[in-house]
């Protein structure tokens, strides 16, 4: 099992192509043994009739078709980075698209947190996030300082295959982290959120600017994304491919889980029970929680990350804390974005280890 001492934050440099190449080369293993988890999955998705080579030709090229022209109009460096990390890997960039076309399909859960500096002690502004997933992706995870050439300094942490991320954070003290959401509308082709985050990453310093990333873009799937900058304006964006509003804190935070929450979003969310039952149950321990603490610090925020509801017993899939198979809590994030800095737990944050990343020079090699 992955744990947060097997991960660090690796250097990748330069113009997209050769981020995506040094990337691809660095993680070839951990692409290759993708493969493996893929092929597994495979087994209990496609039709027994149908074989998996048929079944990996038939998704590689209805992947590319949807995505390879979208991401390269509308991402053109992302597209560069994935054609970098094809070349690197020696990974099929079909392969890479098909991968990439799961993010639609992966469901993660999560719950997102932002703090305002007045329910900060310390005045700062704060994010926190539980990253929920299918754990036998957690071999998978990497850390990523990305430099790209005239653009702004990031850090990540996410699956190696990919160039965008899930959640991040850039040397200007804007984070953003991506929950899933599973509107009913018209589902469109468009560039995935994860490919967004990046882009808004590398080239905005702030919320608003952040937003207009994702108003001026076609958007790949439902997502309810936290995103926030270092003067304190924290929104959440509500989106699905058709459809985006924003939504703002109140009494000094604000939580996302999987639900929208908006007027213009609520009548196209979730119908789903055990889904619905799980996100309303996960925000809404997130509130009284938030509620009851006059003020809130990093680790009060790894805290609240940690819960198991009021019994305090691990329960799956209605506490923060996730604990369950296939799916369940697989990273933990705490966001200090005045001071820069990421802290990150491998796996259920009550089980690990809180590591701390900062933004260094950009000469540093591995931390």
């Amino acid at each position: 099992m992955t744990s947060i001492s097997d991960v660090g934050l690796d250097v990748f440099n330069g113009p997209h192509f050769d981020m995506g190449f040094q990337q691809g080369k660095l993680y070839k293993q951990k692409i290759d043994d993708m493969w493996n988890i893929a092929n597994e999955s495979a087994s209990n998705i496609k039709p027994k009739f149908l074989p998996k080579s048929l079944f990996f030709w038939i998704g590689k090229r209805r992947a590319t078709k949807m995505y390879k022209k979208l991401i390269e109009r509308y991402a053109t460096r992302q597209a560069e980075r994935i054609r970098g990390i094809s070349e690197g890997s020696n990974t099929d960039l079909k392969t890479l698209y098909m991968y990439q076309a799961e993010e639609a399909n992966l469901g993660p859960r999560c719950t997102s947190i932002g703090i305002l500096p007045e329910k900060s002690s310390t005045g700062d502004v704060l994010m926190g996030r539980n990253f929920d997933l299918f754990r036998s992706l957690i071999p998978s995870y990497v850390g990523r300082r990305n430099i790209p050439k005239d653009r702004f300094l990031n850090i990540d942490f996410g699956l190696c295959s990919f160039a965008g991320n899930f959640h991040g954070m850039n040397e200007k003290g804007l984070a953003i982290t991506y929950n899933y959401a599973l509107p009913t509308d018209e589902f469109k082709p468009g560039v995935p959120p994860s490919i967004l985050i990046q882009e808004a990453l590398e080239n905005c310093a702030t919320t608003k600017e952040a937003v207009k990333v994702f108003q001026d873009n076609p958007k790949g799937n439902g997502a309810i994304l936290l995103v926030g900058d270092a003067s304190g304006d924290i929104q959440t964006i509500e989106m699905s491919c058709n459809r985006l509003t924003v939504r703002q804190p109140q009494e000094g935070f604000i939580i996302n889980t999987n639900h929208y929450l908006t007027d213009e979003m609520k009548p196209i969310d979730i119908k789903e029970k055990e889904l619905r039952e799980s996100t309303e149950k996960r925000y809404d321990r997130a509130e009284r929680l938030l509620s009851d603490a006059s003020m809130i610090d990093e680790e009060t925020l790894q805290e609240i990350l940690k819960d198991h509801g009021p019994d305090g017993k691990p329960g799956c899939p209605f506490t923060i804390c996730r604990h369950g198979d296939p799916i369940g809590t697989t990273m933990s994030l705490v966001f200090n974005l005045n001071k820069r800095i990421m802290s990150v737990a491998i796996g259920n944050p009550c089980q690990s280890q809180f590591k701390k990343f900062e933004m260094h020079p950009q000469d540093s090699k591995r931390e």
